[in-house]
């Protein structure tokens, strides 16, 4: 009870820079998309096409330190659409992904379309208007409907990209805004492709003309090489405890080999699941967006997803011969389980001790969370778990996820408390698995910049 009332007090300074009143799922925004794709004569039909979520970097760099701001731009007629909306891209089959058919964003709270675009490859022919040709078609168009995002837009400049075979057209309307969002302009882009129109696109700029510059500085590179180091580390440390015990008759294989089999179809569940939308903005020279899906998400299979099942083999089958040594009783539970009495009392007080400590779990996690927003060294922000709903492939991935991490951490747990507690160092042990944790970002709490 008391981990619940902590979750209650703490969730509202973390939860600001969340979507708010999202009322569309991800399958939810598809029948907009599409039709205004088509409207747009995108070939929706022969196209890769992949959903995911879009916000505005400018935006949110200036809005996230701010949450009480952030919390009123999202109401505001101007900020709030363009804040974030489910983009659905169409992809060339069998051409290179950097240009696709074009794209669609769609409001995630009233399905409106936000934006939509037709992109067209440079070798493909059009006319040359000139801006006064063009000019009154993008005024007629801006006049004949409303945008959401683009109160009253207000027509600033066109501008031309000459190509050999036809000229493109971006005329640009600016947008007026009272609300305090510093050095960032709101604009709505109408686009021309040759004589052919080409969409529309809410789009920021800084005033001053100056580039957006991230506040990230390689911590998620750093995170992501340190999640690849500690699992081949393990995986050495693990292999030599291992054949030794395994030589002496001491370990199985059995159970092992059905945790391994397990976390190799969870994670074979979440690739397939979250690839496409995982791998958006990624490129890999010339393949079409679907073999550069098939590669990365092969790439993460081969070198973090295999030889983190193989360290869970190994975990479990070290941990679990040092734990029968003087902790038998903490296994008591799975071995009912192994041997298909799952409904007794012991595996019933091991659930329900389960639930119980799991508000605690997620109250500490909010409560670390907590420390480097009252110290100024972060802000709140969307979220790993928000992130997994929305751009990679909806609630069903995050509960695998959390059933991936919910036996990978017990089972090291397992290893290095039972290890270390053999040369009474047991200390030792819980540091390294809080490290392991950290390192993994189990837990982890919506703030940025990164801090594990």
């Amino acid at each position: 009870m008391a981990s619940i009332v902590i979750l209650n007090v703490s969730m509202p300074r973390l939860n600001a820079a969340q979507p708010k009143s999202i009322r569309l799922t991800r399958s939810d925004a598809v029948p907009s998309a599409d039709a205004a794709a088509r409207q747009l004569g995108i070939p929706v039909d022969r196209s890769w096409s992949v959903l995911s979520w879009t916000n505005s970097t400018l935006l949110d760099k200036e809005l996230e330190p701010k949450p009480e701001l952030r919390r009123r731009a999202a109401d505001d007629p101007v900020i709030g659409p363009r804040l974030g909306g489910y983009r659905r891209n169409y992809y060339r089959r069998g051409l290179e992904k950097t240009v696709p058919y074009g794209y669609v964003i769609v409001d995630q709270r009233t399905g409106a379309v936000l934006m939509a675009r037709r992109m067209a490859r440079a070798e493909e022919s059009g006319a040359r208007l000139t801006e006064a040709q063009v000019r009154p078609k993008a005024d007629a168009f801006v006049h004949s409907r409303e945008f959401p995002g683009a109160p009253s837009p207000q027509f600033e400049d066109a501008r031309p990209n000459v190509m050999r075979s036809r000229t493109d057209w971006t005329i640009r309307y600016r947008i007026k805004t009272n609300f305090p969002i510093g050095n960032v302009v709101p604009y709505l882009h109408v686009y021309f492709a040759g004589d052919r129109f080409a969409g529309w696109a809410l789009i920021e700029e800084y005033a001053d003309g100056s580039v957006f510059r991230g506040d990230d500085t390689g911590s998620g590179v750093a995170s992501l090489l340190m999640r690849l180091a500690l699992n081949f580390v393990l995986l050495v440390v693990l292999l030599v405890i291992f054949l030794r015990k395994y030589h002496a008759g001491e370990v199985g294989v059995g159970t092992g080999s059905i945790l391994f089999g397990l976390i190799i179809l969870l994670c074979l569940a979440v690739d397939v699941i979250m690839g496409p939308s995982a791998t958006e903005g990624n490129t890999m020279g010339s393949l079409d967006a679907v073999s550069t899906t098939a590669a990365q998400m092969a790439f993460k299979f081969l070198l973090y997803d295999v030889p983190l099942a193989v360290v869970v083999f190994f975990a479990w089958s070290v941990g679990e011969s040092y734990t029968r040594e003087r902790w038998g009783e903490w296994l008591a539970s799975f071995d009912a389980i192994l041997r298909r009495d799952p409904l007794n009392a012991t595996v019933g007080r091991s659930v329900f001790n389960g639930v119980l400590f799991s508000p605690a779990i997620a109250a500490a996690a909010f409560v670390a969370g907590l420390i480097p927003l009252a110290m100024g060294l972060a802000h709140p922000s969307m979220g790993v778990g928000t992130d997994v709903v929305v751009q990679l492939g909806g609630p069903i991935l995050l509960l695998l996820f959390a059933a991936i991490d919910a036996v990978i951490f017990p089972i090291t747990s397992l290893f290095f408390m039972s290890w270390t507690n053999r040369f009474r160092l047991l200390w030792i042990g819980m540091l390294a698995e809080i490290a392991v944790g950290v390192i993994s970002s189990v837990c982890v709490v919506p703030i940025a910049p990164l801090l594990p």
